[in-house]
């Protein structure tokens, strides 16, 4: 499942507003902020949590060691409520298992219930929990297990399915012109749908959507992003490019990701299909021993065999494992950076190119390798079989590779570091780049230089040559020379929109040399694992 929500406490009135997909369909799913009464600091749930060893932290196991009890109820009706569980007045998902839900909570301090929710998110909302909880269990699952996966079949809806922390998004507050938290979860809404087509519906029968036909104007060549989510409960976030250039025969791999087991290799793959269909984000589904965990024999059926390993030392192959794969730090954390040249002369190489010329877009990015404790998967035959321990092979990140203009990502940072001369912050990247899913990139120039910042910058300049001037520093480090000056002058001069120049200037080549895209994903990187 996969999601993207806002919560705003703007007095007494708290809002929320929710984009997610992947959940049971037609069935209610509870939705709930949760947090510790004592102030303690919430964190995401992973699988040690789990401690009856069923497979599934359910929810006395998530809130009892990572975040804490309910702090407000949801509802689809509008009343906010303290510690209620399940109810059928929650938001409903859709009969493709997607949600679009916002509602408005009015907080009445003359109310005990209402009083308490505004003191704690008043207190701190920021690092709280955003969790949804309901799914379809196959008999077995946790049978002979306290709590509430307990062997019976069918839809419970008290088993959390996803979650998020809550962070400050300090840029939609006034930064940028027309930015309000309903709108960046329209584009984030967006966003999610081109993943569908690469996702395991919730019945495990297919995608969830029909993949759209490619462009016929597609290169074959090209830059590809992955944002690899966590699978098996591990906790495990990350953010993978791939630069694929068919003619030097060589794919580029910049992988970060947080959250692993510190101190071990994990096995790295690009997984891909011989005959070609996409690959899938595979789901519980998949777990036939019903231990909780997606082995990675499960997977395979959908995320498919290994089509190249990712390597730290640029080694060229499609095994699993047994090479030098990139090792966590102390911190749990991976950084890989590696070019890999195809030797043509070599049929296993060669085959191995030739299957990622024919498709790119749709294959998937997967990384391996969890510390499970004693009593999961106890009496099953996979890796994951009760005994505690490194599992090398299980997968603990999936991410879909798709062409990296369609993210926005490169046009966003360019047009940031020429109208205000820096990064953008995690906010105004997210919403510009789902932004320009929707709109031209010439509507998101205007919008910058009509912002708070526009204004007093860039947008401020007296004169169209002063504006140009100031452009030229900002991205090409610069002063304008005399013909390019009056070129652009000119251009202004004749009604060219300020937005339009911005623009032009943000795409030249010069500025494109100055931040290729190899340097943009280091700065990603750190805002998505770091921010």
């Amino acid at each position: 499942m996969s999601g993207f929500g806002t919560v705003t406490l703007d007095g007494t009135t708290l809002t929320i507003d929710v984009a997610a997909t992947g959940l049971t369909p037609n069935a209610v799913h509870s939705l709930h902020v949760h947090g510790f009464l004592d102030d303690r600091p919430e964190r995401l749930a992973v699988a040690a949590d789990d401690v009856d060893g069923d497979g599934f932290v359910e929810t006395p196991e998530g809130e009892g060691a990572a975040y804490g009890p309910v702090i407000a109820a949801l509802t689809a009706s509008g009343e906010a409520q303290q510690g209620l569980e399940v109810s059928p007045d929650f938001p409903s998902a859709d009969a493709a298992g997607r949600i679009r839900f916002t509602q408005t909570y009015q907080l009445d301090t003359a109310e005990a219930d209402d009083a308490g929710i505004l003191a704690r998110l008043s207190a701190r909302l920021d690092g709280r929990v955003l969790e949804f909880h309901g799914l379809d269990l196959p008999a077995g699952a946790g049978a002979g297990t306290p709590n509430e996966v307990n062997g019976a079949a069918g839809y419970n809806p008290q088993v959390p399915v996803a979650q998020g922390q809550l962070i400050v998004l300090p840029e939609l507050q006034g930064q940028l012109a027309g930015v309000t938290p309903d709108l960046l979860v329209d584009f984030a809404a967006t966003a999610l749908a081109q993943l569908q087509p690469y996702s395991l519906n919730p019945l495990g029968t297919g995608p969830a959507a029909p993949e759209p036909a490619p462009r016929l104007d597609a290169p074959a060549a090209g830059t590809f992003f992955s944002l690899l989510q966590p699978s098996n409960g591990s906790g495990v976030l990350g953010y993978a490019v791939a630069t694929f250039d068919e003619a030097a025969g060589t794919v580029r791999v910049d992988l970060e990701a947080t959250g692993l087991t510190p101190g071990v290799e994990h096995a790295s793959h690009i997984h891909g299909f011989p005959d070609d269909r996409p690959s899938l984000l595979p789901n519980y589904r998949l777990d036939r021993d019903l231990d909780g965990f997606v082995e990675d024999p499960e997977g395979e059926p959908v995320v498919a065999p290994v089509l190249l390993a990712l390597t730290e030392d640029g080694t060229i192959s499609n095994a699993p494992v047994g090479l030098n794969f990139p090792q966590a730090d102390a911190a749990g954390r991976i950084s890989l950076s590696q070019t890999y040249q195809f030797n043509t002369q070599d049929p296993a190489q060669l085959s191995i190119l030739q299957e990622l010329r024919d498709r790119f877009t749709g294959r998937e990015v997967q990384l391996h390798g969890l510390e499970v404790p004693a009593t999961e998967g106890e009496n099953t035959g996979g890796e994951v079989n009760g005994t505690a321990g490194y599992k090398t092979n299980l997968p603990v990140a999936n991410g879909i590779l798709l062409p990296l203009d369609s993210t926005g990502l490169p046009t966003v940072n360019r047009l940031y570091d020429a109208a205000f001369n820096r990064d953008p912050d995690l906010g105004g990247l997210l919403f510009h780049s789902a932004q320009l899913s929707a709109l031209s990139p010439s509507r998101v120039a205007a919008d910058l230089l009509a912002s708070a910042e526009g204004r007093e910058g860039l947008g401020a300049s007296a004169g169209d040559e002063a504006f140009v001037q100031q452009l030229y520093r900002n991205a090409l480090g610069r002063d304008a020379e005399d013909a390019g000056l009056g070129f652009w002058t000119g251009l202004l001069g004749q009604g060219t929109s300020r937005a339009d120049v911005l623009l032009s200037v943000s795409d030249s080549p010069e500025h494109r040399a100055l931040l290729p895209d190899s340097e943009l994903v280091q700065r990603a990187s750190s805002l998505f694992l770091d921010g």
